[in-house]
């Protein structure tokens, strides 16, 4: 197991450190590779944290490529897009200059779409920088569900570092996803996540062993790369 909590007494000041971590893993891949390559997730938990981190005026945004965690398939002007999210609320300040590759290329064909979208993402399934997960309460991550077949063989450490389409019964039900693969195949992973719900989902993840109904097990449970937790209440 290869897992560290962070525990913090605000969100202030979880966010501060974390985009601390975040500017020091993308300043030293600048250094040694001339870019960095970082994957985000979406969602409600980090829209303020990219807001911040659009405000760091010392990066050299032009250098840093900007990819998803995973997506929700639906219609370009969607609000659910997590693309739109990125574009709004980190693409922006001095951040409007960093390089963004979406996951959708055809949103009225995911087969199609899903072929072209791994042609485009090919950087991300290199080493990055870092990758920023996110988690639900039914334990998934990125966009790999519980009782999903497509995400049961995406977990897998065999899994080809690629992207994957999968489905939940939330809307939008079908999502794409970075596997597991890829989504380890980082210098830093984090995990952002918020409430006493989702803390007690990790603990109960911790103290049990991997399960495929329990995708953020896999990770806590991996034994190539350290899961850097950033918890607060």
């Amino acid at each position: 197991m290869k897992l560290q909590k962070k525990i913090f007494r605000n969100i202030e000041s979880l966010e501060k450190e974390l985009i601390d971590q975040i500017k020091i893993s993308i300043n030293d891949d600048i250094t040694e590779n001339d870019k960095s390559i970082i994957l985000l997730s979406g969602g409600n938990t980090p829209v303020n944290l990219y807001k911040k981190l659009s405000l760091e005026k010392d990066l050299q945004w032009e250098k840093v490529y900007v990819g998803l965690v995973d997506e929700r398939f639906v219609k370009n002007n969607s609000k659910h897009r997590n693309d739109k999210l990125i574009k709004e609320n980190l693409l922006i300040n001095f951040a409007k200059n960093a390089n963004f590759i979406g996951l959708i290329f055809d949103d009225t064909h995911i087969k199609k779409s899903l072929e072209i979208a791994i042609d485009k993402n090919n950087i991300f399934f290199g080493r990055k920088s870092i990758v920023l997960l996110g988690m639900g309460e039914d334990y998934h991550t990125a966009s790999l569900f519980p009782f999903d077949f497509n995400s049961k063989k995406g977990l897998s450490k065999d899994s080809n570092p690629t992207i994957i389409k999968t489905e939940t019964k939330s809307y939008p039900n079908i999502r794409i996803s970075h596997t597991f693969s890829s989504l380890v195949n980082t210098n830093r992973l984090f995990l952002y996540i918020t409430g006493n719900t989702k803390f007690n989902c990790i603990t109960k993840s911790e103290n049990s062993s991997m399960n495929i109904n329990s995708p953020i097990s896999f990770f806590i449970h991996n034994n190539s790369k350290l899961i850097e937790i950033f918890w607060t209440k």
